[in-house]
């Protein structure tokens, strides 16, 4: 086996950074972000909906286990149905959906018939697929193990689907979605109390439940916590210890951590907030709870707005009763700001606040829609979109960034560097700017300005992982690797689920000559980036390696 020179190294290390920069979103890449809509029940006799809500939730859990896949929580789904009603390609489109799943069933006895419509998106194009399966309602677990094969045969993206058994009965479960169908009102704490204890009851009454009635009293007891202040101790005991009871089987679920940072948000932890909204993104790069929670806890003296722009990209809020299902919509008085309806004036008779009432709405969708497509690499359409956004708001700064940054990925650098320049001088304390013109000096070799701009980007926002992988790759190519080192294992032991700077620090250690220390990084950046044959390819390449 013959190892890659350092300047080979150095390159490879380079190629997965500029890869982060290209886009916001570069985890997001690798797993498939799959979506299933409400299930339809046809020709039903009995009115109740326990079935159809069991088909949806059960097959989004199998996809929650099965590592490939990042898939929205059936609570986020009817969010945007409320939003969004009807329309599909317009839902898939802002969610960031690759796939949308709409199931319609027809019971006879214990035969299911079901008529399936997959929506997805490629070359930027919506398709759509129907087929129809029959099957019979044995056992849950064979029922799920049927409708997985249904999808592994008829979509190549979903042919390495596992099934994970759940061992529960449909009568166990029937009562348990029929509880979720609950919604009693008015909601407030008396009703929420027997709400909890009906849930409570029903570990004693079937077995195979006890994670999901813990899951749901954690949502339960975090609205309860949500709306005491001071927050009684006993109660937030209760809520740690189903959280910690649940952690072996769901610590690698988006929906977990985020319930967990939400745990430590309602204390004013912000720290242990900011780090558990950290991991769920990192399993799930579009969980827009993940981001508001990141981006409410980010900074201790205010809200980060940039975060919390794109997590509600991702989780819409609409103006609806108070659900106990829906945990987040608690964090909805301190998103206010943030808010469309919140944003727009109350004093409609003057046209000239009509005016900037219609131009900051526009503003916000071009902005939200030059994020999008410069998310999925569409260049031109992202460049249009933001030259468009800034006419209508020249004095901020986002979309002049977003240019700047696609004239980088287009290499044209002298472009860029020039409108960086100017952003400096407009928006000297904005770390994001920094960043970026430290970037523009890194293609063109001055690897001392870089350097120092990177190390003031990570002054004015010690939070930003961009700054600290870009420090620790020009610390590389200045041959300064102990340096390099040091700082990207501290971005490592900030923000462990970065795949990218795992990926970085296992190639400097391999560099380095700690073989033992490179397997652990690059194990890590695997099982963070499951789907990586890059990394999975290195680890094979290691000396000791069971492929050598």
């Amino acid at each position: 086996m013959v190892r890659p020179t350092f300047r080979s190294f150095v390159l490879c290390c380079l190629g997965s950074a500029v890869l982060l920069l290209a886009s916001s979103s570069a985890f997001a890449q690798t797993r498939l972000h799959v979506g299933i809509l409400p299930v339809q029940n046809l020709y039903r006799i009995q009115q109740d909906n326990w079935f159809p809500r069991l088909l949806q939730e059960e097959l989004t859990r199998q996809f929650q286990f099965n590592d490939q896949f990042a898939v929205m929580a059936p609570e986020t789904v009817e969010l945007w149905k409320e939003r969004l009603p009807d329309q599909v390609e317009q839902i898939m489109r802002e969610a960031r959906l690759s796939h949308l799943l709409q199931l319609s069933t027809q019971q006879v006895l214990q035969q299911l018939s079901i008529r399936w419509t997959l929506f997805s998106i490629s070359n930027n194009k919506l398709q759509k697929e129907d087929f129809r399966s029959q099957h019979s309602l044995q056992s849950v677990d064979a029922l799920l193990q049927e409708l997985l094969q249904v999808l592994q045969t008829r979509n190549a993206a979903f042919a390495d689907l596992l099934l994970f058994p759940q061992d529960v009965s449909f009568e166990a479960l029937e009562a348990f979605y029929r509880w979720k169908d609950l919604n009693p009102q008015p909601w407030i704490a008396e009703t929420r109390s027997a709400h909890l204890q009906a849930l409570r009851n029903l570990t004693e009454q079937y077995e195979g439940l006890d994670k999901r009635v813990r899951f749901q009293s954690v949502i339960l007891q975090l609205q309860q916590a949500y709306t005491q202040q001071p927050v009684p101790p006993e109660l937030l005991n209760e809520i740690r210890q189903d959280l910690d009871s649940l952690q072996d089987d769901f610590s690698d679920h988006a929906e977990y951590r985020a319930l967990s940072s939400l745990w430590f948000y309602v204390q004013g932890q912000r720290f242990e907030a900011k780090a558990e909204a950290v991991i769920a993104n990192a399993r799930h790069p579009y969980h827009g709870p993940a981001w508001l929670l990141y981006g409410l806890s980010l900074n201790d003296d205010e809200p980060n707005p940039r975060a919390i722009q794109r997590g509600l990209r991702y989780y819409p809020f609409v103006e609806s009763p108070e659900n106990p299902n829906q945990a987040f919509t608690v964090l909805r008085p301190e998103l206010r700001p943030w808010l469309p309806q919140s944003a727009q004036p109350t004093d409609t008779s003057d046209l000239a606040d009509d005016r900037q009432q219609s131009e900051n709405s526009r503003y916000q969708e071009l902005l939200q829609q030059g994020v999008t497509q410069f998310d999925q690499e569409d260049w031109e359409d992202a460049k249009a979109a933001m030259e468009a956004a800034q006419q209508l708001q020249p004095g901020t700064v986002e979309p002049a960034l977003y240019l700047a940054r696609i004239a980088l990925v287009q290499n044209q650098t002298e472009t860029a560097h020039n409108n960086l320049l100017e952003l400096r001088d407009r928006f000297p304390k904005n770390d994001e700017v920094a960043l970026y013109l430290g970037f523009s000096y890194e293609k063109q070799r001055d690897f001392n300005l870089a350097e120092s701009l990177y190390r003031e980007s990570l002054q004015l926002n010690p939070e930003n992982p961009k700054s600290g992988l870009r420090l620790g790759t020009v610390l590389i190519k200045k041959g300064r690797y102990e340096d390099a080192k040091s700082f990207l294992e501290s971005v490592t032991a900030k923000f462990p689920g970065y795949a990218v700077a795992w990926w970085n620090l296992g190639l400097l250690y391999r560099e380095l000559g700690e073989m033992d220390q490179a397997k652990m990084a690059l194990n890590t950046a695997s099982q963070l980036d499951p789907n990586n044959l890059q990394i999975q390819s290195v680890l094979r390449s290691l000396p000791g390696s069971t492929s050598e």
